[in-house]
């Protein structure tokens, strides 16, 4: 039981625990919360070992040298009492607490809200908190504040539409600025918010009431809006109201009252996982931040669109034929995209390899002009190397279920003519490294060839067709459709379209729209192993080497990469247990997910063993769900008594997967190299037994229940012994008149025993003693 000294001046109030350690046959438990329960049988000698472990609390970013402890020893139990044993007395040792902190803001700005004319107003977020930072210079993040860090401050959200307010981002309250500023306070308002901010109304190019270019927003414009904090004196501070280490002169929060272009990286601190603390989002300040809104009048699809569509099968995966090739699945799926903000769209997987058909669509009727007088449309696409277009299938216009070729006018160029989002008639292009060199296009007419295809690195197409008054009027889009093959290799591939509509009067009406896929490579099947051990003795103690009776837990890891096919996938780990193992168990939770079968010894060379192991399969029950497959399973095996300390414990493992041919792709498989978690034999002489109980999950002996056994083990490794080992085992009668005795048994000497049992007559072991009722704990 641990005293403090008088005069102490930490206190220990973030944390304390104490575990015990067990050893051969010493068992141990915790006890009342701070101490430890040992047994052992009779005369049976052991050191007894208990760890107690203490957290400091913060104190003022001051070392506290000197600093001991002195532990009081008891023994004795609760019945008898308590007698004290001995004082121990700590070596001096210096604590260290390191208070500095820094607030910052967070406004998620990886992604643009999205502007939408119906909606009334859109929602950002934004998190405010402060974290424990260290000096640069140190090697450490120990001695760091391990508790929470308060803040209070004032949000200016001033550059912010009026009418902006924030909400509490788990269903709190309402924030409502007054001239643009709100004070906050984590304790009692959170640090989760979302900034509900009233959608800017639409107006065209150079359109913005008095001038303010951020009053509205232009069709396809971007408005950033920025926000920023200043955190109160005194402020982050810990949960006693303690500040926390100011790392600036005048004593504020760093990157308080200035502006967004100071750097609060600049300072030598850094964060607690060694993470910079500059600002995000072009605001070097991180009291700084950005809500970025983008209006997209082409992902709209009100006049322009483009669709991406694959094949699709059920039960089958992207890599199989009935997602590749069309005709062979049984659907179509069409390919979901999303713009991020930045220019760069997140896009849905697809094979190397697959069909892809792009729809370019214009809803004509949407243009003023066209279902007066007809009007002419003209698509254009633009892609890399990732895609190749398949001349075979042609360019056709669609409208509904009708489809048209007589006057589709075609083209190709093999430069990209629509480079990103700009509407610009595609008749220059330029290198991405030199974006003011301009080249002319050379459209060629006609559809390419297939040697034409090979040979370009970047292709465009084009296709122009004149529609009626009448065919304008149709509720259906109008479509150029062609199809694209993803090539070989992990490929991101993002192209552009550009549609243009010109009336009889001459007026063109031009849009963008871009897509997005992400190609996956078609690769082996590939299969790593890894083999972890660990031991633990009778009692379930951990020791670092393997003594004769103990057990042996493995656990084997895999990851299985580029699984193509689920149905028929098979997975197979082998472990080559040790010659000195035995009793191979699979615990009962594993069984669910894997069989274990143990070959007989003489199979071992033929399943990749060492002559005399024991060949171990473990055969996975379960079918592939992913491309990569992440197995585990665990299995347990006893050290032999005739194990000794001139060598280790070794028993390699690896899994072998399979996929049978399946829709268009062949059969596969893939082995791992063989993994090995070695456990060293303990050198140790000696004579023990253990009597330990082998059934598992049986806590207590019902009426006419089946299942109790007992495994008894004799270790004998001494020098100059001969003759013979005789066993005795004495199991207790229990009668329940003799544990009456106060819980001290028959002979008085059974302190605290409460446990019962079965009561044992008449029991002859072969060549052995009579056993007699003599209770033995």
């Amino acid at each position: 039981m641990p005293s403090v000294p008088e005069g102490f001046p930490l206190s220990y109030s973030s944390g304390k625990g104490s575990f015990c350690r067990s050893e051969g046959q010493l068992s141990a438990k915790g006890y009342n919360g701070g101490g430890c329960t040992f047994r052992a049988p009779d005369g049976y000698t052991n050191e007894v070992r208990q760890t107690l472990w203490y957290l400091a609390d913060n104190y003022g970013g001051k070392p506290l040298r000197g600093q001991t402890m002195t532990f009081d020893l008891y023994t004795g139990n609760d019945a008898d009492g308590w007698a004290k044993y001995s004082s121990v007395e700590l070596e001096p040792v210096t604590v260290i607490s390191m208070t500095y902190a820094e607030a910052s803001v967070d406004t998620d700005d990886g992604y643009d809200l999205e502007w939408g004319k119906d909606a009334k107003t859109l929602e950002g977020t934004l998190n405010i908190h402060a974290d424990p930072i260290h000096p640069k210079a140190s090697q450490t993040a120990k001695g760091l504040s391990n508790r929470s860090i308060g803040w209070s401050g004032t949000l200016d959200l001033s550059a912010f539409p009026t009418g902006t307010y924030l909400k509490g981002a788990y269903g709190g309250k309402t924030f409502r600025p007054a001239d643009g500023k709100l004070h906050l306070d984590s304790a009692t308002d959170g640090t989760s918010f979302n900034i509900e901010i009233p959608t800017p109304k639409a107006c065209g190019d150079g359109e913005h009431p008095n001038g303010r270019p951020d009053s509205c927003i232009e069709g396809n414009g971007r408005l950033s809006y920025t926000l920023h904090m200043d955190f109160d004196k005194g402020s982050p501070a810990y949960p006693d109201g303690t500040p926390a280490t100011p790392v600036t002169n005048d004593g504020s929060e760093l990157g308080t009252g200035k502006g967004e272009d100071y750097d609060t990286g600049s300072v030598g601190f850094i964060g607690y996982y060694g993470d910079d603390l500059s600002g995000r989002a072009g605001c070097s300040n991180n009291n700084w931040g950005v809500v970025h809104v983008t209006r997209r009048d082409i992902p709209d699809g009100k006049i322009f669109r483009k669709l991406l569509q694959t094949s699709k099968a059920e039960g089958q995966t992207i890599f199989e034929d009935g997602y590749t090739t069309f005709g062979k699945g049984d659907g179509e799926r069409t390919l979901n995209y999303k713009y991020t903000g930045k220019g760069y769209i997140l896009a849905e997987k697809v094979a190397a390899g697959t069909e892809i058909r792009v729809r370019l669509q214009i809803n004509a009727k949407e243009v003023v002009g066209c279902r007066e007088s007809g009007c002419k449309l003209t698509f254009y696409d633009s892609f890399d190397y990732t895609n190749k277009f398949l001349p075979s299938k042609g360019v056709v216009i669609r409208n509904g279920d009708r489809t048209y070729t007589d006057g589709v006018k075609v083209a190709w160029t093999e430069v990209p003519a629509v480079q990103g989002d700009d509407d610009k008639e595609p008749d220059t292009w330029h290198f991405n490294s030199t974006p003011d060199d301009e080249m002319p296009v050379d459209w060629s007419d006609g559809m390419p060839t297939e040697a034409d295809v090979e040979e370009a690195d970047d292709m465009s197409v084009k296709a122009s067709y004149e529609i009626t008054p009448e065919q304008a009027a149709s509720d259906d889009p109008w479509e150029a459709v062609f199809y694209v093959r993803m090539q070989e290799g992990t490929n991101y591939s993002q192209d552009h379209m550009l549609g243009v509509v010109e009336t009889k009067d001459g007026n063109a009406v031009k849009g963008n729209y871009s897509g997005a896929v992400d190609g996956v490579s078609v690769l082996p099947m590939y299969a790593t192993a890894s083999e972890s051990v660990s031991v633990t003795d009778a009692q379930g103690g951990y020791r670092s080497a393997a003594r004769p009776g103990d057990t042996l837990e493995y656990g084997l890891s895999s990851n299985v990469k580029n699984v193509k096919v689920y149905d028929g996938f098979k997975a197979r780990f082998t472990a080559c247990a040790d010659p000195w193992l035995t009793g191979f168990r699979l615990p009962e939770y594993e069984t669910d997910e894997w069989d274990m079968t143990a070959l007989d010894k003489s199979k071992a060379v033929e399943n990749g063993c060492a002559v005399g192991s024991t060949p171990l399969l473990f055969d996975h029950k379960g079918k592939a769900t992913y491309t990569e497959m992440s197995l585990s399973l665990y299995w347990t095996a006893k050290v032999s008594n005739f194990a000794n300390a001139s060598r280790t414990i070794s028993s390699p493992a690896r899994i072998e997967a399979s996929t049978p041919a399946s829709h268009g792709l062949k059969a596969d498989k893939a082995v791992s190299e063989w993994s090995s978690d070695p456990a060293p034999v303990e050198s140790r002489l000696g004579t023990e037994g253990m009597l330990t109980s082998a059934s598992e999950s049986i806590t207590r002996a019902e009426a006419g229940a089946d299942g109790l056994r007992y495994e008894w083990n004799i270790y004998n490794n001494l020098t100059g012994l001969a003759g013979e080992v005789r066993t005795v085992i004495k199991l207790p009668s229990n009668d329940d008149s003799k544990l009456a005795n106060g819980g001290k048994g028959p002979d008085g000497t059974w302190n605290g025993y409460d446990r019962g049992g079965s009561k044992f007559t008449d029991y002859v072991l072969a060549g052995e003693p009579r056993l007699d009722d003599a209770d033995m704990d």
